[in-house]
């Protein structure tokens, strides 16, 4: 028979062993997550395209602020030798 008040757990939350693994005790969600709650947190996290920014030398595509891949020059200045020129 178990005594009144009986809890499996430990109050002090300390790591307790079943069988051979430690586990520990987590918190979890007391309520189901609404999706309107879902989508409110998840607002901010959709993905931006790259910017893009065409290079002064040679006008092909690039990322801002890096070195052209195509022609090697960054700011108007030669920094890299070409891979194909």
């Amino acid at each position: 028979m178990r005594a009144v008040g009986f809890s499996p757990f430990p109050v002090d939350r300390t790591p307790v062993r079943v069988g051979s693994d430690p586990v520990t005790i987590m918190a979890n969600p007391k309520r189901k997550l609404s999706r309107a709650s879902k989508g409110h947190r998840r607002a901010h996290l959709a993905l931006t395209r790259a910017q893009l920014v065409r290079c002064t030398h040679c006008g092909a595509m690039i990322r801002p602020h890096t070195v052209c891949k195509a022609c090697g020059h960054y700011r108007g200045r030669q920094i890299l030798v070409a891979e194909n020129g």
